[in-house]
């Protein structure tokens, strides 16, 4: 299930607007270039100056110029008698911290990153192997493919560095057309990360209610009874869950609960082509069902409903299913829309174990919080 939850998790682009530009009197910045510095990652990094750059949690994501010129002008050209299209602009890089605690970052990542990934995803024979200053690096190159007679739809290299302990993956994806175009420009921003020592205060970690908190934390959001309250670092969303069933998988960067039957619940903030899609529909059937296809098989839609009582959000729930590496899953998909994002809250279960904690699920979207 950890395996399933984090394949999912890689279809939704995540965003958070974060303030970053070379500062004045930085006369080390290259020229066309810009510096970000991520005090929730602990490092810092130049990319070119055209590009954008967001921040959520524990992920940062920088979006080339070339995507950016094409995102959001999907439109019913793009549709052909009803089917939806994958998008043919990708071009980003994103920096995350994946793991902590590991010593040895070939192990790692030729054994338990390796297998995370599905068998839709082609792996290159070649890995780079190098420093970064001290760190050890472990590049790898693949790709995804609808099948394997089909053209290639999206290429990837990822560079996991290890640093004081802590693996932190530096993933480039794009179309092969706009692979070989950014490469280089990639290759600059990759040699550039630098970890920094940033103040303790500006990387406090992240709490739960289950956790000792400060009067300020616990003012932030409203106790409910019989359930714990998860929140992410900015406090923008708090998930309630059933603490005596469900366990905390992570609270970085995006949300992740489980329980003993391997289901699983997550929350994830994105941003639906930079604002551009309108409507959590658009979003469901133009982006999200088009890669989930892609990735695991063609999925069912087995319900879809609009809540429209809710004062903070639209809200659509859909119900799915899909065979994934052989295990038939049924999902619950709940979608906030507000303010040109959208909050993903997906429940994940073993279909003959999906109705068996539904109630549950369907608490945890009913009691979903926007602050």
């Amino acid at each position: 299930m950890k395996r399933l939850l984090s394949l999912i998790l890689a279809l939704i682009f995540c965003a958070f607007p974060l303030v970053s530009c070379s500062e004045e009197g930085e006369s080390d910045v290259p020229a066309g270039m810009a510096r970000a510095k991520s005090a929730a990652l602990d490092l810092w990094l130049f990319y070119p100056e055209s590009w954008s750059i967001t921040e959520n949690g524990n992920t940062l994501r920088l979006v080339s110029a070339e995507q950016s010129s094409l995102e959001g002008q999907m439109s019913a050209a793009d549709v052909t008698d009803g089917a939806a299209v994958l998008p043919s602009n990708i071009g980003n890089v994103s920096v995350c911290r994946l793991k902590d605690g590991v010593e040895d970052l070939k192990a790692f990542a030729e054994g338990e990153w390796r297998e995370g990934f599905s068998e839709k995803f082609v792996f290159d024979e070649k890995v780079d192997e190098r420093k970064l200053g001290q760190d050890p690096t472990y590049t790898a190159f693949y790709h995804l493919a609808a099948s394997e007679e089909d053209k290639i739809l999206y290429r990837f290299s990822q560079t996991l560095i290890l640093h004081k302990g802590t693996v932190f993956a530096l993933t480039f994806t794009a179309t092969p057309e706009l692979y070989d175009i950014l490469e280089e420009a990639v290759g600059e921003i990759r040699s550039s990360v630098t970890f920094t020592e940033i103040a303790e205060a500006d990387n406090t970690p992240l709490r739960t209610t289950a956790d000792p908190v400060v009067k300020e934390d616990a003012e932030k959001f409203v106790q409910k009874e019989g359930l714990t309250a998860l929140t992410n670092k900015g406090v923008e969303f708090v998930l309630y869950y059933p603490s005596e069933n469900w366990t905390v998988v992570t609270d970085s960067g995006y949300l992740a609960i489980a329980n003993e039957d391997g289901a699983s619940v997550s929350v994830v903030k994105g941003d639906a082509y930079a604002a551009q899609i309108q409507t959590p529909t658009d979003y469901l059937e133009k982006y999200y069902y088009p890669t989930f296809d892609a990735l695991y098989g063609t999925h069912k839609e087995l319900s879809r409903r609009e809540v429209t009582d809710r004062a903070d959000a639209w809200l659509l729930e859909a119900t799915y299913s899909a065979t994934v590496g052989g295990e038939d899953y049924t999902f619950l998909q709940a979608l906030y829309f507000r303010n040109g994002y959208i909050y993903t809250l997906l429940y994940t279960a073993k279909t003959e174990l999906f109705d068996a904690h539904l109630a549950e699920a369907e608490t945890m979207v009913r009691e979903f919080t926007l602050k």
